[in-house]
């Protein structure tokens, strides 16, 4: 009941209740999700990132990074590579890569979407993903750094699906936190899986994770950063 009155009234970002009531039959009816808001919440929990204490620390004292040892075969040091990563996210080709990836996730894990709108969801999805590549590719001054961030994208977006899904659904806030920890595998499996179009263990996820993000969010991950 959404319309049984005030004390049900919804005010999350979805203005539905339910993940279960979430649906749509393509791009052209799929709600507007709100990816930015927290791809930019995702990125603060990033390791080396601007939401590390350990990075504004250092920064604070020398101003460089040249303390912390590069990731191997990097010239560029892992907060630069996340001040990369940080820049092409903020695309509205990052945007549109999220919003299909969103859809595809909910359809995998819920199954609350017909098949052709997962066809046509995948069909966004490379469009949008092959514009985001571009994007990457401008920014990244080394095929290692390209590397990187293109390992890292499905797991950040991972992130930022599962806070959207926290914060979205009242009815399933519960649930999603109980869960929290398989949700966020089962997340990153399908991410994965739609970006790179093969499977991955869900030990690989939760290591992925681990070199990723700092530990407040590894532990927390229901949490805004």
């Amino acid at each position: 009941g959404e319309k049984a009155g005030d004390k049900n009234a919804v005010t999350t970002w979805s203005g539905i209740a339910s993940v279960w009531d979430f649906k749509a039959t393509g791009p052209k009816d799929g709600k507007a999700v709100p990816f930015k808001l927290y791809l930019e919440e995702a990125v603060l929990g990033l390791r080396h990132g601007i939401g590390d204490p350990k990075q504004r620390s250092k920064q604070k004292d020398s101003g460089s990074d040249e303390d912390r040892p590069p990731s191997r075969g990097l010239k560029s040091g892992p907060a630069q590579l996340v001040d990369m990563l940080r820049s092409v996210l903020q695309t509205e080709a990052a945007y549109s890569t999220g919003t299909a990836l969103f859809w595809l996730v909910l359809g995998a894990i819920f199954e609350t979407l017909p098949a052709m709108a997962i066809d046509e969801f995948r069909d966004m999805l490379g469009h949008s993903w092959h514009s985001f590549c571009l994007e990457v590719d401008s920014i990244a001054t080394e095929n290692e750094a390209r590397d990187w961030m293109l390992a890292a994208v499905p797991f950040v977006y991972a992130q930022g699906m599962y806070r959207m899904l926290v914060d979205g659904f009242d009815e399933d806030r519960k649930y999603f936190l109980t869960h929290g920890k398989n949700f966020m595998d089962k997340i990153g499996l399908v991410m994965h899986f739609e970006i790179n179009g093969f499977q991955i263990n869900v030990e690989t996820v939760r290591q992925a994770r681990r070199k990723l993000f700092l530990a407040r969010v590894i532990s927390s991950p229901h949490s805004n950063q």
